[in-house]
């Protein structure tokens, strides 16, 4: 493996291990979803504490490290981005592939 692709393997495991918060956190039920397109790859995750959203890229004021997102979501994905219906609450990362 090419040390572009091991450096953007441990990018995505890091943000899914951060996006999993929701799934392990959240109302349930909670769902972590990944999707594999040609030039990236999308990660999802969504529960239902609607009432409780996820705050990207910097969660109640924490710096990285110190809980919910912190920088890692915004500094390592190409775009990301929540969305809430009445009842669920899904946020979503795009990572870019290496070439």
């Amino acid at each position: 493996m090419s040390p572009a692709v091991e450096d953007a393997v441990a990018r995505a495991l890091l943000i899914i291990d951060e996006l999993a918060h929701p799934v392990r956190h959240g109302a349930p039920p909670a769902s972590l979803h990944s999707g594999d397109e040609e030039e990236r790859w999308i990660v999802t995750v969504t529960d239902s504490a609607s009432h409780r959203l996820h705050r990207l890229p910097h969660s109640a004021g924490r710096p990285a490290g110190g809980g919910g997102y912190g920088h890692y979501v915004a500094d390592l994905t190409a775009t990301h981005g929540v969305h809430r219906d009445h009842d669920r609450k899904s946020g979503w990362v795009r990572l870019t592939k290496p070439s």
